[in-house]
């Protein structure tokens, strides 16, 4: 039997919404509002591609691969696989290989330097298959996948934030925190372009979006930039919406729009380990909750640096990464 693989358009979405939701592959029962407003939006942002394999017209997996702007600079751009569903089918083990080669060819096609498997990373979709956490990660990495590490999703909730973190070794350095504003784009480009190259395209959609939800901190020492941090708040941007979705509402009940989140965070090499990027945090900590956020949430790697500010964890998943030739 011949599988077909199609783009979600060319599938009825009523049964699209119904397979996601009968392989438990989102974190709540999908309707025809939220389809759009959490998978449909973040598809046709920068030309992201849902596919759906199909057999005797009836659906029997879906894949989202997406561009990943955090992890791309200049001329190397990464893509993520942040969805990957095969329903088993007797005598068709060959099914999930094929779907995932195809992938590999799309992301060729699409001129990515490496491609992501990040289990969990897609927000509201659960992704991957239904088997073990470990299988999935040892067939990925049987498939050349590597470079494996563990990313965690921590949240704030504002009767937890620990208001007392010391900010004192830096107070006698003359630093200051302020909003970025549009005459600052030159240095801070210069800044990230320099120090923190794969944050350049951040730094460049802030300025591009000209968003009052989308804010980047920054600090300086007599004009000088020596640390930045992104933050956001009442998402409604379709880029922000699918990270703040899935992390919410496992902790909290309220409308996610309200929900804030940190973003990048930069810090110059001879200004680390002082606090600076705490007294950043700090700030931009404070300002959301100042402008009406809820619950502020943040996937990282040092869910540890975050534990200080009163963040608890909610969970973590895997990123695997492939280079493409």
């Amino acid at each position: 039997m011949i599988f077909k693989i199609k783009t979600y358009k060319e599938v009825e979405r009523k049964k699209l919404i119904e397979f996601m939701n009968v392989n438990d592959l989102a974190d709540s029962e999908l309707d025809e509002s939220l389809f759009e407003d959490c998978i449909e939006k973040r598809i046709v942002f920068s030309d992201n591609q849902f596919i759906v394999v199909v057999r005797k017209s009836k659906i029997v997996g879906i894949a989202l691969i997406e561009d990943d702007p955090v992890n791309s600079f200049q001329d190397y751009r990464t893509g993520i696989i942040s969805l990957f569903f095969i329903r088993p089918i007797r005598g068709r083990r060959k099914l999930r290989p094929y779907a995932l080669s195809y992938l590999l060819r799309l992301a060729k096609r699409k001129g990515y330097s490496r491609l992501l498997i990040a289990r969990g990373y897609s927000g509201i979709l659960k992704s991957l298959n239904s088997e073990s956490h470990s299988e999935q990660i040892q067939y990925f990495l049987r498939q050349g996948f590597g470079n494996r590490h563990e990313m965690y999703n921590v949240l704030l909730e504002r009767e937890h934030f620990s208001t007392g973190v010391a900010r004192r070794n830096i107070e006698h350095r003359r630093v200051t925190v302020r909003n970025c504003e549009e005459r600052d784009r030159e240095n801070l480009m210069a800044f990230t372009d320099t120090e923190f190259p794969w944050w350049s395209l951040v730094v460049k959609r802030f300025f591009a979006t000209a968003s009052p939800d989308y804010t980047i901190g920054l600090a300086e020492h007599d004009g000088r930039i020596i640390g930045f941090r992104s933050y956001f708040t009442g998402i409604e941007k379709e880029l922000f919406l699918f990270k703040i979705r899935g992390i919410v509402p496992r902790a909290f009940s309220g409308d996610y729009r309200s929900a804030g989140c940190l973003y990048a965070l930069g810090v110059a090499k001879e200004w680390r380990r002082i606090g600076l990027g705490s007294l950043l945090t700090h700030t931009a900590i404070e300002r959301l909750f100042a402008k009406g956020a809820r619950c502020i949430a943040v996937s990282t790697v040092t869910p540890d640096f975050f534990a200080r500010f009163g963040f608890k964890p909610l969970d973590k998943y895997t990123v695997l990464t492939a280079t493409m030739t």
